[in-house]
């Protein structure tokens, strides 16, 4: 990567340039105004060159900062989440965090060309001396109680299927990078790490829980996703994604309930 370093002159102008822009400058003299501007950007410069050089950043309130400050500590405080979530500090050679990957489907098509999935996957933590692969799915709720609820409710399927594709993912991934591994010979271990925000309508305080996903759920998905195959490939090419199959084949109605 190359960085192009602004030259003296030309900071010089930028200094000027943001400070006018900045203050009232109606009293202050030309001479003035730029010996104040370049004190000012000699007292902000490391700031600046970190704003330069680490891309666009959002910029957060303390309240907000304070409140991630309490659900990093609830994280921690959890004796499972804490070694799934923060456990690659220690041990950074095993654990592959926001992991993309684009895999084919087999057996799929559109337009007879393979369906190509693209999968983020939270976490992936590979052990190869106990042969053991696991998949951390982090999720965000306002309700503990009820995410439980809607992971299993049938009407509402995405958990399951999500879950499921991560796996093809990871075994896609694990193939091209450990080609000397049989991923055949590893047990594979599937976690939720759900954490509580605060509700502005309940009083509920921040938590977090960490579920086990069977492997039975995770071949419910697998079952829900082969299904709905056909109408992906249709939507793919249709390039029509605004409403279900249905409505578009139909009178307007997507499903009878």
């Amino acid at each position: 990567m190359i960085l192009c370093v602004p030259k003296e002159i030309e900071i010089k102008d930028l200094s000027i340039e943001a400070y006018k822009s900045s203050y009232k400058v109606n009293n202050k003299s030309e001479d003035k105004i730029s010996e104040e501007s370049l004190k000012l950007y000699e007292s902000l410069k490391d700031y600046i060159k970190f704003l330069t050089y680490s891309g666009k950043k959002e910029v957060i309130t303390f309240g907000t900062l304070n409140y991630l400050k309490e659900v990093k500590q609830v994280v921690e405080e959890h004796k499972l989440a804490s070694k799934l979530i923060f456990e690659d500090l220690l041990n950074s050679e095993k654990h592959y965090n926001e992991l993309f990957v684009l895999w084919e489907f087999k057996g799929a098509t559109v337009n007879e060309l393979p369906l190509v999935i693209k999968s983020t996957v939270d976490k992936l933590i590979v052990d190869h001396d106990k042969k053991i692969i696991k998949l951390v799915d982090l999720k965000t709720t306002n309700d503990i109680t009820d995410f439980k609820y809607r992971f299993y409710d049938p009407k509402h399927p995405g958990y399951k299927i999500q879950l499921a594709c991560y796996w093809f993912a990871i075994e896609t991934w694990f193939r091209e990078n450990f080609k000397e591994y049989d991923i055949n010979e590893y047990s594979r271990e599937t976690y939720l790490v759900a954490i509580q925000t605060k509700n502005p309508y309940k009083d509920y305080p921040v938590n977090c829980e960490v579920f086990s996903i069977s492997e039975e759920s995770l071949s419910e998905g697998l079952s829900i996703l082969e299904k709905k195959l056909p109408d992906i490939a249709w939507h793919f090419e249709n390039n029509l994604w605004d409403h279900e199959k249905a409505y578009y084949e139909g009178n307007g109605i997507n499903s009878v309930l």
